[in-house]
C-alpha cells in the first residue's frame, strides 16, 4: 500500500522495507510503460489512418482530373490528344510536320507526360511534369514555367 506522501507503508516493526519501495515503484513503472505502449501504439495508428485517407483522397482526385482532361485541347500553338488509353500526341498548329507521342498520367494534381526517343529525330527522352491550375468542360490551365490555357476542340 502507498501512503499519501507516495511512501510504502512501515513494516510492523517501523522501518521501511526497501524491496517493497522497489516493487511499488516497478510496479508503476510497468504500469506506465504498458500505459505509454497503447498510446504509443494509437498515436501511430492514427497517423497511419491519416496517410491511408490522404492517399484514398488523392488517388479519387486524379482519377477525377483523367477524366475531365480527356479529349483534345488547343492554344495557339499546338493541339493535344489525351486519350483514355493513356497515349498523347502534340502536333505543332503551324505545321502538320511536327507531331510529338508520348504517354500521359496524371499523378497529385499533375500531369506528366513521357516522350521516349523517336528513330530518325535524335535520342532524347523527355519527361515533363505540368501543375493542372484548373480545369472544366472548356478550358484546361496548366503551369510548367508560366500559365498555358488550353481550350477544349
Amino acid at each position: 500500500m502507498i501512503l499519501p506522501n507516495n511512501s510504502p507503508e512501515p513494516s510492523p516493526n517501523g522501518a521501511v522495507n526497501p524491496r517493497s519501495r522497489a516493487t511499488l515503484i516497478g510496479s508503476a513503472r510497468l504500469s506506465y510503460c504498458r500505459l505509454g505502449g497503447v498510446v504509443h501504439i494509437m498515436k501511430y495508428t492514427l497517423l497511419f489512418l491519416g496517410f491511408v485517407l490522404l492517399l484514398t483522397g488523392c488517388g479519387r482526385r486524379d482519377a477525377k482530373l483523367t477524366e475531365q482532361i480527356t479529349g483534345v485541347w488547343t492554344n495557339d500553338l499546338c493541339v493535344w490528344t489525351l486519350s483514355p488509353d493513356g497515349s498523347w500526341v502534340s502536333q505543332i498548329v503551324s505545321t502538320n510536320d511536327i507531331k510529338f507521342v508520348g504517354t500521359w498520367i496524371v499523378r497529385d494534381g499533375f500531369i506528366i507526360i513521357d516522350i521516349p526517343p523517336e528513330p530518325g529525330r535524335g535520342s532524347f527522352h523527355f519527361l515533363e511534369k505540368n501543375r493542372i491550375v484548373s480545369v472544366n468542360k472548356t478550358n484546361l490551365v496548366i503551369y510548367y514555367g508560366e500559365t498555358n490555357t488550353f481550350r477544349r476542340k
